[in-house]
């Protein structure tokens, strides 16, 4: 007995087998027999240098006006400002990461927010975040490290430690608490 095959026959035997397929696929690593997938579980997180760089050297400054405010480097002043954006205008560099979130003052003085990222601050003001490494750069060439066992510049003991580390750690958090002790020159505190 011949069956006759209708259009309607192939696209009803072709959707189902469409879905068979894609049901197939859809098994979870632990239904895959002999397979170890628990190098795969955990997400390889890339740690990008500019992070790295960028974040000594927010610690630097953090570190900095802790220890030694007035080694901070104020650039910038009325008759030639620090930075100009359109209309936009910081006489010092103080007032531009004032303005962008990376310095709050206190009672004390000034702290660094050290979570924030270079790209947020720049956000914060209408920069980029090139604009405010930039910034951050020149005011830790400018600037002294005066609680190590010789002055050099901030720019300089955070570049030290990109060179020195970078690529020793897995995470974010790893590198940060790294940072945080490295910046301090075994000094307390």
């Amino acid at each position: 007995m011949n069956v006759p095959i209708t259009r309607s026959k192939i696209f009803s035997c072709l959707f189902s087998l469409t879905v068979f397929l894609s049901l197939a696929g859809c098994s979870t690593p632990e239904e895959v027999e002999g397979e170890d997938y628990s190098a795969q579980e955990q997400e390889e997180v890339f740690i990008a240098r500019t992070w790295v760089i960028n974040t000594a050297r927010v610690h630097v400054l953090d570190r900095m006006l802790e220890v030694d405010p007035e080694s901070m480097a104020v650039l910038g002043d009325a008759e030639a400002p620090f930075r100009e954006s359109g209309e936009l205008v910081w006489e010092t560099n103080v007032d531009l990461f004032l303005e962008a979130g990376l310095l709050l003052e206190g009672e004390d003085g000034y702290r660094v927010d050290t979570e924030l990222s270079m790209a947020d601050a720049g956000r914060n003001v209408d920069l980029s975040g090139d604009h405010m490494e930039g910034a951050l750069g020149d005011t830790l060439r400018a600037s002294t490290v005066t609680w190590c066992d010789e002055e050099k510049r901030g720019v300089d003991l955070a570049q030290e430690y990109y060179e020195g580390h970078y690529e020793d750690f897995d995470t974010h958090e790893e590198y940060e608490e790294d940072i945080v002790e490295y910046v301090k020159c075994g000094t307390d505190g």
